[in-house]
């Protein structure tokens, strides 16, 4: 019998819940038309399995997304071939995931995964991915906070994003970044955090400074500023801070102190390094503290 050698992305975020959920196509064509399955296609000769994942995705969703860790290979016989499915963890890094094959998408909760009818193939990876949904933890929310929005913040926003990312959590966090004052409303990051971020090939996170408000306490997690006055602007604007939501990112690191604005000292590279600690001090707390793993 022949065997076809396919991969599948099992797309992961969460709702605005905070609950993990999971992207279900419908298949739009052949035999299996009106079925549901999990995107991806047949692997080239020239292609590892997540080249493979990483092309199809794109092909079908006009999206792209990093793959992540082997959830299972599926062995499954059809009546006129054998299926080899290497099956993904898979988070989207940009695009709208526009349906170019199939009828229809749904995204999944865990609740939710019997409410569709899957392919055969696809119907075997169910109950491990059942399993795995219900020990992810729910998003922590993290807002980075400092005076202007366009130095220290972004810059701490595109460095905690980046280490996530290399770390495959990035389902397990939203992060923004805000300013206590309104002098850089609208603008986007300074050129000397893009400089230096590029310098050390971390990609920037889009965005135009904002000011923080009141609703950003009640909903982020954590409201991380650089500096003593950042803490002391942020509790007047939250009101207090009764939840024990409010730190300094050097708060994180055995140091502790504040993070020297570059607007004024024009040294990025020390801010950088400073951001850098600070935003793997607070990863490390999460671990110890049982938040991610």
């Amino acid at each position: 019998m022949k065997t076809i050698r396919v991969v599948a992305a099992i797309i992961k975020t969460t709702n605005e819940n905070g609950e993990p959920i999971i992207f279900a196509t419908q298949r739009g064509y052949g035999d299996f038309k009106g079925g549901w399955e999990f995107p991806g296609g047949k692997i080239e000769a020239d292609e590892t399995p997540q080249e493979a994942l990483v092309r199809e995705i794109e092909e079908e969703l006009e999206t792209e997304i990093m793959v992540g860790e082997l959830i299972d290979t599926i062995e499954y016989d059809y009546p006129t071939f054998h299926l080899s499915m290497d099956c993904f963890w898979a988070e989207i890094v940009s695009g709208d995931l526009v349906l170019k094959e199939h009828e229809a998408a749904r995204w999944l909760t865990r609740e939710e995964l019997d409410s569709v009818e899957w392919l055969p193939a696809d119907i075997t990876l169910i109950e491990k991915i059942r399993k795995e949904l219900s020990f992810m933890p729910a998003k922590l929310k993290i807002l980075m906070v400092c005076h202007g929005n366009i130095c220290r913040s972004t810059m701490a926003e595109s460095v905690l994003t980046h280490l996530i990312q290399q770390s495959h959590l990035t389902p397990c966090f939203e992060i923004n970044s805000a300013a206590t004052s309104r002098e850089e409303i609208g603008h986007g990051p300074h050129y000397g955090t893009v400089a230096k971020l590029r310098q050390v090939g971390i990609p920037v996170v889009p965005h135009r400074a904002v000011q923080m408000t009141p609703a950003d306490y009640d909903y982020y997690d954590y409201l991380i500023g650089m500096d003593s006055a950042n803490i002391r602007n942020m509790t007047r604007i939250a009101g207090g801070d009764n939840d024990h939501k409010i730190y300094k990112l050097l708060d994180f690191t055995s140091r502790k102190g504040d993070i020297a604005d570059p607007w004024y000292t024009g040294n990025f590279d020390e801010t950088y390094e400073d951001v850098l600690e600070g935003c793997n001090g607070f990863l490390n707390h999460l671990k110890q503290t049982g938040q991610i793993k």
